[in-house]
Parts: C-alpha cells; structure tokens; sequence
C-alpha cells in the first residue's frame, strides 16, 4: 500500500479538491490538452452467433493527458519539444521567438 501512495502523489499534487487543474496540462506552444476519449475492452464470445448483444463491451470515457515535458520551465508536448529543439540546433530560438513581449 505504501507504494501505491507513491505513485499516486503526483496527480494528487496537481489535483484541487481531487480534480485534475485542466491549466497545469496544457502545452505552452501547441495548446494541446487533456481530452475524453470512448473506450471499450473486447469480451470474450461478442462476436459469436445467438445472443451477442448481451455480451457486447461497454463503452466508457476516459481521460487522455499529454505526455509533458518541462523544457527551460516551460511545459511541452512530445512534439513540441522535438520540434524545439531541432530548431535549437540549427541554431534558430523557437521559444524565444514565441514567448518575447510584443514589441
């Protein structure tokens, strides 16, 4: 039990009142987020003839949640971060670029 406690501290972290805080999970550049998804388990003998219906999966949500990194304090997407750092090393600084005060 102790080391489920471990694992699971890291969302409790980003929870309020035991709810995921939408804003921590968001990419800073692509403003990809958490989503709701359909999602089903295939059961066994749902494709058979005669009384299937009764067998079929049910189908309910869940939650997706990018896969963040925190790049130079700021949260990005997989793909984001990628693309960041390619251009880094062509010499060229997205993040700069994105994030400077508007002159």
């Amino acid at each position: 039990m102790q080391n489920l406690r471990f694992y699971l501290r890291p969302l409790q972290e980003l929870s309020i009142n035991g709810k995921l805080n939408n804003d921590m999970l968001i990419c800073s550049l692509c403003q990809k987020g958490m989503k709701k998804v359909a999602w089903s388990r295939h059961k066994k003998g749902s494709s058979g003839a005669g009384g299937t219906w009764a067998l079929r999966a049910q189908i309910h949500k869940r939650t997706q949640r990018p896969n963040l990194h925190t790049y130079r304090g700021i949260k990005l997407c997989t793909k984001c971060l990628r693309m960041v750092k390619a251009a880094s090393d062509k010499g060229r600084d997205l993040l700069a670029e994105q994030f400077s005060p508007a002159a």
